[in-house]
């Protein structure tokens, strides 16, 4: 297997080329598979709990494959997802580790911590409540 253009080169200013395990090791770091943490699976499930409590959410779907991890809510069982959470380890230091994607697959927002991804569904949360009072 080839090492990556950027393993050579951090290997070569290590002087660790000719160590095959460290090369191996700095490989499966660059390759880390996403994951939800417990605190974040916490919370995006708190959300789906209040927005199926409001009537607005009926499903779920739950997706970690290689460096991404996908929560998807539905309206209705079988249809496409309303908004999918994305959690993308390749781009967490460009553009931000988490998107928020709308039914069409396309980018409503951006951001390198989870907090602001949930501030969306709480101020949909309000709006929605807001609405029910009038």
């Amino acid at each position: 297997m080839q090492p990556a253009p950027g393993v050579i080169t951090h290997l070569a200013s290590q002087n660790l080329i000719g160590n095959v395990f460290n090369m191996n090791v700095v490989m499966l770091h660059q390759h880390q598979d996403a994951r939800l943490e417990r605190l974040e699976l916490q919370a995006l499930l708190g959300i789906y709990g209040q927005m199926v409590a409001r009537g607005v959410w009926k499903d779920y779907a739950l997706n970690m494959v290689g460096q991404e991890a996908r929560f998807a809510v539905f309206r209705k069982f079988g249809e496409a997802p309303q908004f999918t959470i994305v959690k993308n380890l390749k781009l967490a230091k460009r553009q931000g580790a988490w998107a928020l994607l709308n039914q069409e697959g396309l980018v409503l927002k951006r951001a390198h911590e989870f907090h602001v991804i949930a501030k969306h569904f709480r101020h949909q949360g309000e709006r929605l409540d807001k609405r029910r009072r009038a």
